[in-house]
C-alpha cells in the first residue's frame, strides 16, 4: 500500500477530475491511478475490456478530463474517435515506448488535451515525466540514476520497499535500453528480456 500511495498528489483546487482507466485491474498503474482518484474523492470510468467504439462513446458519455493507459491503447482510442472531443484536460501513457507519431496525432482528436508521457516500472513507480518520447535525468536524481553500458541504472534507494531484485554496488539494471538524441535527452529503445508489454499486459 506505501508503494502504491507514494506518489499520490492532492487536489489544490475545488475541480473534480474524472478519470478514464486503460490499464487492467490488479496492474501497478492502474492501482496507482485508483489511490490518486480515491484520495481525492474522484470518479473513474473503467475502460480496460471493452470494445473501443464502446470505450470513446463512454469518454465522451461521462466527460473523462484524464485518460490513462498505454501508447498502444491511446492509439486504437484514437482510431475509434470522429469526433473532436475538448472536455478531456490530460492524457498519460506509460507501460510502453511511445512515438513521435503518436503525440502529434492525439491533438487532432483531444483538442484541449495536454500529453504526459511516464517512465515507470512496478519496482521504482513512476520516475521520469516528458511530454514527448525523449526523457532525461531530472536534476534532484542526478546521484540516483544513470545511464551505463546503454541501460538505465537506478540507485537502490530509489527501489520499493518490497523489490526484492538484483543489485550490484547498490545499483539495480532495468535492463531498459536507451538511445542519446543529445548530450541530455535519450529515448528508451528496446528491454532486454523475454517479455513484450501491450495493451498493459507483460507477455
Amino acid at each position: 500500500l506505501k508503494n502504491c500511495i507514494r506518489y499520490v498528489k492532492r487536489n489544490k483546487n475545488d475541480e473534480k477530475k474524472i478519470w478514464g482507466m486503460g490499464y487492467p485491474v490488479g496492474s501497478y498503474a492502474s492501482t496507482q491511478v485508483f489511490f490518486q482518484a480515491f484520495v481525492n474523492k474522484e470518479s473513474i470510468i473503467y475502460l480496460f475490456g471493452n470494445d473501443f467504439k464502446k470505450i470513446t462513446n463512454n469518454i465522451s458519455k461521462y466527460s473523462v478530463t484524464n485518460l490513462s493507459c498505454t501508447p498502444t491503447f491511446l492509439s486504437m482510442i484514437l482510431i475509434h474517435t470522429f469526433s473532436k472531443n475538448n472536455v478531456l484536460k490530460k492524457i498519460t501513457t506509460g507501460g510502453e515506448k511511445t512515438n513521435r507519431g503518436l503525440i502529434s496525432s492525439y491533438k487532432e482528436k483531444f483538442t484541449n488535451a495536454e500529453y504526459i508521457n511516464i517512465y515507470a516500472s512496478t519496482e521504482t513507480g513512476s520516475l521520469l515525466y516528458s511530454n514527448s518520447e525523449l526523457f532525461s535525468i531530472p536534476e534532484k536524481y542526478n546521484k540516483l540514476m544513470m545511464i551505463k553500458e546503454g541501460t538505465l541504472r537506478v540507485h537502490k534507494d530509489l527501489l520499493n520497499s518490497s523489490s526484492k531484485m538484483e543489485i550490484n554496488d547498490d545499483w539495480y539494471d532495468t535492463k531498459d535500453k536507451v538511445e542519446f538524441i543529445s548530450q541530455n535527452k535519450f529515448k528508451f529503445i528496446s528491454r532486454i528480456n523475454g517479455y513484450l508489454n501491450t495493451g498493459g499486459y507483460r507477455i
